[in-house]
């Protein structure tokens, strides 16, 4: 689970003790003048305090002005933020993926809708091996064959979708899907290729087997398994399709 974003609340300045405004204004004010004047140091220190209470004015004034400012910079980041601006989405789901597990890239934010490249996980990233046991019972190693292999890396795409989609679904509050290219890490070539609705998501996500949670949260999946591995192909993705400038812009 990811923290939902939330309006950011500018920081009040901290201020200097009035105290310390007097002393420092009282050293000005008293330099030079005798320790014995007491009618000109009380004069002093009289026009010390004056000039205490303009500086604290002052002081808490700009504070004031600044922290007006800075919060309403912030309540239009966050307005753009809530009415799907792109740039602003772009910015939030960046941010966001930029500390992501998976790797993946926010490309287009159009319609409250993200386009998003996802990688797929090298075979350097999965298991070569798996346990099993021996005619005996006895715990052992085999080696994970081709629709083992398949299958663990049908899920790791999968979960990797739902992981990103999550984060951005937390980012930007009111985005309402992603649209998400999955491609080979090594080849750039796209494997899968799915739009997650949000609403759809937030009901099916979770509990499920991944590919499967993956589907359910989808309108729609296009893939091309390959043999009785059910390996996922290569894609031919429609050049005019939102896919195909995904996939163009974010590889």
């Amino acid at each position: 689970m990811f923290a939902p974003a939330a309006r950011q609340v500018a920081v009040p300045a901290v201020l200097p003790k009035f105290g310390k405004l007097v002393a420092t204004a009282e050293k000005q004010e008293l330099s030079g003048v005798s320790p014995v004047d007491r009618a000109a140091r009380k004069a002093g220190k009289q026009r010390a305090h004056a000039q205490a209470e303009a500086w604290a004015r002052d002081l808490m004034n700009l504070a004031n002005a600044t922290f007006a400012s800075e919060q309403a910079a912030f309540d239009a980041s966050w307005s753009d933020l809530l009415n799907n601006d792109p740039s602003a989405v772009l910015r939030a789901l960046r941010e966001a993926l930029s500390v992501s597990a998976a790797p993946a890239h926010a490309v287009t934010a159009t319609g409250g809708i993200a386009g998003l490249v996802v990688f797929a996980p090298s075979p350097q990233e999965l298991p070569s091996e798996k346990p099993s046991f021996t005619a005996r019972g006895t715990a052992t190693a085999s080696k994970i064959n081709k629709t083992d292999l398949a299958v663990l890396t049908n899920k790791a795409i999968a979960a990797r979708m739902i992981l990103v989609a999550r984060q951005c679904f937390a980012a930007a509050p009111n985005l309402a899907g992603c649209r998400v290219v999955v491609v080979d890490s090594e080849k750039r070539s796209p494997r899968l290729a799915a739009t997650i609705d949000r609403m759809i998501f937030e009901r099916n996500s979770g509990g499920a087997e991944p590919f499967a949670a993956m589907r359910a949260s989808s309108v729609e999946v296009i893939t091309k398994p390959s043999g009785r591995t059910g390996e996922l192909g290569a894609l031919k993705l429609d050049p005019d399709s939102e896919y195909a400038e995904i996939l163009e812009k974010g590889v």
